[in-house]
């Protein structure tokens, strides 16, 4: 298992965060959006970080089927509930990967349910870069 502080640290180097834009017809805004963070790796330090992160309430999906496109097993990161403890366990720290002002900032809109609205949308495709 890895300490709080070495957890941190791996999220921030290894962690990348992925916005997903799809097109769902029963919402309001005609999109959903969803955010995550993902991780790929050998499956024995994959594991080794999903128990860690379990210890501290953060639940996550390992994903070892491989293919052509995605040679190595994947753990993925992704409902807002364990996100937003993702964040608090990330303060404020600078990274070089890692974009901490931009995941603390969709994290806060989708919690506030801002995605959901014209605006938040807005600001979801300015942070992705599409605009």
């Amino acid at each position: 298992m890895y300490s709080k502080d070495m957890l941190t640290g791996i999220i921030l180097s290894s962690f990348v965060l992925e916005i997903r834009i799809n097109k769902d017809k029963k919402l309001a805004i005609g999109y959903r959006t969803t955010v995550s963070l993902v991780a790929r790796g050998n499956l024995e330090w994959l594991n080794a970080i999903k128990r860690s992160l379990l210890q501290h309430g953060i639940t996550s999906k390992l994903n070892t089927k491989e293919s052509k496109n995605r040679p190595s097993p994947l753990l993925r990161i992704s409902s807002i509930k364990n996100l937003t403890k993702v964040k608090t366990l990330l303060k404020d720290l600078p990274s070089k990967n890692f974009k901490t002002n931009q995941f603390n900032e969709l994290v806060d809109l989708i919690a506030d349910k801002k995605h959901l609205t014209l605006n938040g949308f807005d600001t979801i495709l300015k942070l992705k870069g599409v605009i």
